[in-house]
C-alpha cells in the first residue's frame, strides 16, 4: 500500500518541505530509503523499527520502500524519523484511522527524531522549518514538545501539536487535530528584556579613555565597525566587553532573525530560552579560529561566527594574531551583509549584519610609537604585524581610535565616569531618530547605500570645504569618504539634530587615518 506524509529538512538556515512516500509490498523483507539521503537519514531505519516495536505496535515484515522527494535535493538530519514511522503505520493500517489521516495530514507537516523506546526527541532548526511550513500554506505542525516554545513565536498563524511519543502523534491524527494539546501562545508572554537587563560590566569601571568611550558610543548608535589600537593594559579588551551594556534590545523582526540562525545551528539554550533571543548576540572567537568556523562552511554548510553575530557584535580581540587569510574573508561580509557558501550539493546564503569590534597592539612588543616606551621589534616583525590588516580591511572599518596609556592621576581618581545606562539612553534616542528617518527599524546609518547617503547625509558648503581638505590629507577612498559621512550622520543623531555640521564632520574625520600610521 502507498501513503505519503509531508516533513521538512534544513538547507542552510531555511526549511525545505519533503514528501515522505512509503510503499509496502509483499516480498522478501527489506527496508530501503531512497532520495539522496545521508547517513543520519539512512540510520533512521534502525530507530524507526525499534520505536514502532517498543510502542506496542508491529513492524511489517514486508518490502518497505521510502522515497524522499524531491529526489535531487540532499537530505540530512534526524527530523524525518517521525514522518517515516507514521507513514509506515498508516500504510500497514496500524493504529491510524485512514479517513482521519486523509482529513488531517493533507494540511499537516511532521518533524521529530525518534528514540528507540518510541519517544520523540527535540530537534535542531524547528523555528526555520516552522516558518517554511507556514510560508508553504500548511496550517498544522506536529513536532516534539521540547520545541513547542521555540515555534510559538509565530503566534496563532500556525497550529502547533507538541507530542512526546509516537502514541501521541497517532492520537493527534485520529482526532483530526482536535486535540487539547495544540498550542497558541500570546506574544505578550515573550519578554523582550534586553533593554532592562542589568549588566555586571559597566563603562564606569573603566578609568579614563574618554575618547575611546565616545567612539564606542558613536559606533553602537550607528552600528559602525570600530578598531581600537594601543599598548597592552590600556583597557581595550575591557572596553570591548562592556559594549553590550549600552546596546539597545532587538525588536521582534530582529529577534526572529537571530533566533532562526541559532535554532538552525543547534545553539539555543533550552534551559533559559524564553521564545526569542531578545538580546543582541556577542561572539568572541579565539584568534586560532579556522576560516570555515568564522564565515561558515562544512560539507553541509552551517553558519559561522559572523552569522551567529548577526544583529549583534563580533569581537576580534588581538586582531593581528588572526591569520591574514582569515581576516581577508571578512571583506565581502562586511560589504554585503551576507555570506554565500557554495558546495557540490548546493549553495547556502547566511546573513551577517554585524558590528565588528576589533582590538590590537601597535606591534608585537606593544610599544610602537608609544611616548616614553621603547619598541624592541625588528623592522621585519613590524612589517609582518602590520601586514595582517590589509588596506582593504582598514578601509572597511568606520572608526579607528587609539587607546593610549593613562596617567597615574586618572587611575587613582574617584571619578568613575559615565554609567552605561546613561550612554544607552542616548544610543536608543539616536536609533529612534534613524527609525523615524528611514521608516524601518532594522536600518542603521552604517547600512546606508550610496543613493541613500546623498539623500540623508547632505552637507553645507563649510562641510564640503572641510571634506575637500581631509580627502587628500587622509588619502581617502570613495568608501572612506562615504563612511565619514555616515559616521557624521550618527554624531548628528546623538545630538538630536537632522543637519550634519562641520563639527560633526571634523569629529568623524578624526576617527580615520590610523591606517597611514600603522601600515
Amino acid at each position: 500500500m502507498y501513503t505519503k506524509l509531508t516533513s521538512c529538512i534544513l538547507h542552510g538556515i531555511e526549511g525545505k518541505l519533503i514528501g515522505v512516500e512509503v510503499d509496502i509490498a509483499n516480498g522478501i523483507p527489506n527496508f530501503e530509503i531512497v532520495g539522496l539521503a545521508n547517513t543520519a537519514v539512512k540510520e533512521a531505519k534502525g530507530r524507526v523499527r525499534s520505536a514502532i516495536k517498543n510502542s506496542g505496535l508491529d513492524f511489517p515484515t514486508k518490502r518497505i520502500t521510502i522515497n524522499l522527494a524531491p529526489s535531487n535535493l540532499p537530505k540530512g538530519g534526524s527530523q524525518l524519523d517521525l514522518s517515516i514511522a507514521l507513514s509506515i503505520l498508516t500504510a500497514c493500517g496500524q493504529g491510524i484511522d485512514y479517513h482521519s489521516y486523509n482529513c488531517f495530514s493533507r494540511d499537516a507537516v511532521y518533524i521529530g527524531e525518534l528514540s528507540l523506546d518510541g519517544k520523540v526527541r527535540r530537534i535542531d532548526g524547528a523555528l526555520p522549518m516552522a516558518m517554511s511550513v507556514l510560508e508553504s500554506g500548511y496550517s498544522n505542525l506536529v513536532l516534539p514538545a521540547e520545541n513547542a516554545k521555540e515555534v510559538s513565536v509565530l503566534g496563532d498563524k500556525l497550529k502547533v501539536f507538541p507530542i512526546n511519543s509516537i502514541e501521541e502523534a497517532i492520537a493527534v491524527i485520529n482526532c483530526k487535530g482536535a486535540s487539547s494539546k495544540n498550542i497558541t501562545i500570546d506574544m505578550d508572554c515573550h519578554q523582550f528584556s534586553s533593554t532592562k537587563k542589568t549588566w555586571l560590566s559597566n563603562f564606569n569601571d573603566v578609568k579614563g579613555q574618554e575618547q575611546a568611550k565616545r567612539a564606542l558610543e558613536i559606533a553602537v548608535a550607528g552600528m559602525h565597525n570600530i578598531l581600537m589600537i594601543g599598548p597592552p593594559g590600556t583597557g581595550k579588551s575591557m572596553l570591548a566587553k562592556r559594549i553590550p551594556s549600552i546596546m539597545p534590545g532587538l525588536n521582534f523582526e530582529e529577534s526572529l532573525e537571530v533566533t532562526k540562525i541559532y535554532s538552525a545551528s543547534g545553539k539555543l539554550d533550552y534551559n533559559t530560552f524564553n521564545g526569542l533571543i531578545a538580546i543582541p548576540p556577542v561572539r568572541t572567537p579565539h584568534h586560532s579560529i579556522t576560516e570555515a568556523a568564522l564565515i561558515g562552511g562544512g560539507k553541509v554548510p552551517i553558519p559561522g561566527e559572523i552569522s551567529l553575530a548577526h544583529r549583534g557584535i563580533l569581537v576580534l580581540d588581538e586582531l593581528s594574531e588572526f591569520s591574514a587569510t582569515t581576516l581577508d574573508l571578512l571583506r565581502q561580509p562586511l560589504e554585503d551583509d551576507r555570506v554565500v557558501i557554495s558546495r557540490a550539493h548546493g549553495t547556502c546564503e547566511f546573513p551577517s549584519k554585524f558590528m565588528l569590534v576589533a582590538t590590537t597592539n601597535p606591534c608585537p612588543c606593544g610599544y610602537f610609537t608609544v611616548p616614553g616606551k621603547e619598541c624592541t621589534c625588528t623592522p621585519r616583525q613590524l612589517k609582518t604585524h602590520h601586514g595582517k590588516i590589509t588596506g582593504a580591511l582598514w578601509d572597511r572599518i568606520d572608526i579607528q581610535v587609539e587607546v593610549p596609556l593613562i596617567e597615574y592621576n586618572e587611575i587613582i581618581s574617584n571619578n568613575n565616569g559615565e554609567d552605561s545606562q546613561d550612554i544607552q539612553q542616548r544610543v536608543i534616542s539616536a536609533r529612534l531618530k534613524q527609525q523615524e528617518r528611514y521608516g524601518y527599524s532594522m536600518i542603521t546609518n552604517s547600512r546606508l547605500k550610496v543613493n541613500e547617503i546623498k539623500i540623508h547625509c547632505s552637507i553645507d558648503k563649510q562641510g564640503q570645504n572641510l571634506l575637500n581638505q581631509m580627502f587628500d590629507k587622509l588619502g581617502l577612498s570613495i568608501r572612506g569618504y562615504n563612511k565619514i559621512l555616515k559616521v557624521a550622520r550618527t554624531i548628528a543623531d546623538l545630538r538630536g539634530d537632522n543637519q550634519i555640521t562641520a563639527s560633526d564632520l571634523a569629529e568623524a574625520s578624526s576617527y580615520r587615518g590610523l591606517d597611514r600610521k600603522y601600515q
